[in-house]
């Protein structure tokens, strides 16, 4: 019996080093972790899916991620477990709030990332 249920992992700053990369020895450790081990390693993000998935890949892991810092659960097929969005309406009303104070705003939907030039072409 092991004494970890699981183990969640960040991806900027935590898994990835400073040149934005998985290092050999953290790759190494995952693998036993995951593979050897049997304790899933879960991916957690504010990235959309695909900022994820490739690292998913790479790290030879099949667990669910969490994306959009947890507003977005897919399992390891893809399939959405958990999604938690935000009305357009609500969108609509901080858009123009952010507007009116010159804020910059950037917002993600179904995989892509929309920052202030092209969310004003939608």
């Amino acid at each position: 019996m092991h004494k970890f249920k699981m183990i969640c992992l960040d991806i900027d700053r935590t898994l990835l080093n400073s040149e934005h990369k998985i290092s050999p020895k953290t790759k190494v450790v995952i693998e036993i972790v995951a593979n050897e081990k049997q304790i899933p390693v879960i991916l957690v993000s504010a990235r959309m899916p695909k900022g994820i998935l490739f690292l998913q890949k790479e790290l030879n892991i099949e667990q669910p991620i969490i994306c959009y810092s947890g507003a977005l659960v897919m399992d390891e097929k893809a399939e959405i477990l958990s999604n938690c969005g935000i009305a357009i309406l609500d969108v609509r009303q901080v858009y123009k709030f952010a507007s009116e104070i010159g804020a910059h705003i950037s917002l993600y939907k179904d995989d892509e990332w929309y920052w202030q030039e092209n969310l004003l072409k939608k």
